[in-house]
């Protein structure tokens, strides 16, 4: 089997293997979200409040977070819908709607973070309608230069072709983001990877340039790099993540797909 078929082979049940954790990764946003809503209409303000990231925790009393419920329309919340749920790392969102006791829909926007095991909720704002979110958000940082934007996804894309050719996510694991680290131990990359442990050395994408597009700095501070590999007969996708870590970026998300 030709190389580039060997890899569309192995991507192909990938697939599979991400839609389970993609789906593993966001069980815990709904139910945060849900429990929070749930806490604060029925006036526990201590509980909806241990839902909230540390930070904003740390900066919002119950007196303050009644106040931001109560000026959004969001005290009384009789049910909650979820029509998209994301995990980038540390980082999830989820968008959908909200259903008053009063009556009517409130389009919502949430932003939760990863405290140790558990969910917290970073920010809420109404979606679209323009609402600030809880907290005042971070200036964008800058997008690296075209040079150091290759340099990244080279050197990305060569630490997980070794490691699937050793057979083990351990180097791999040893270059990612400490947000991803605490996430996904070496195990459990192994498991998520296997499927492209057989299928042929993969480091034959090394020997190409990738093209870059559109890179972008997300609402949430993420670094997206988008782009390609064009081979002979197939063309490979990816799309790679990073955080800033100590002013460095460092690699959150990493995915491939490959178009015959």
């Amino acid at each position: 089997m030709k190389p580039w078929k060997k890899i569309a082979a192995a991507l192909l049940g990938l697939a599979s293997v991400a839609v389970g954790a993609g789906l593993y990764l966001t069980a815990g946003l709904a139910s945060t979200a849900d429990q929070f809503f749930s806490a604060a209409r029925q006036r526990d303000m201590a509980g909806a409040r241990a839902l909230l990231a540390r930070e904003l925790r740390d900066s919002l009393s119950e007196e303050g977070l009644t106040r931001q419920l109560r000026g959004q329309g969001m005290s009384d919340i009789a049910d909650t819908s979820w029509s998209q749920r994301k995990v980038s790392g540390a980082r999830g969102e989820l968008r959908g709607t909200l259903e008053a006791a009063s009556g009517g829909t409130i389009p919502v926007s949430i932003t939760l973070v990863k405290e140790g095991d558990a969910w917290r909720i970073q920010a809420i704002g109404r979606d679209p309608a323009g609402v600030a979110d809880a907290t005042t958000p971070e200036p964008q940082p800058a997008l690296p230069d075209e040079r150091a934007k290759a340099e990244m996804v080279k050197l990305a894309m060569h630490e997980f072709t070794v490691s699937t050719r050793e057979r083990s996510m351990a180097r791999f694991h040893r270059n990612i983001s400490q947000l991803w680290q605490r996430q996904f131990s070496v195990a459990k990359l192994d498991e998520a990877y296997r499927p492209l442990f057989d299928i042929g050395d993969l480091t034959v994408l090394n020997k190409h340039e990738p093209q870059i597009e559109a890179a972008r700095v997300d609402a949430q501070g993420v670094l997206v790099l988008p782009g390609h590999y064009q081979l002979h007969k197939s063309r490979v996708d990816f799309e790679q993540r990073y955080v800033l870590e100590q002013g460095q970026w460092k690699l959150l998300a990493f995915d491939l797909e490959v178009r015959s």
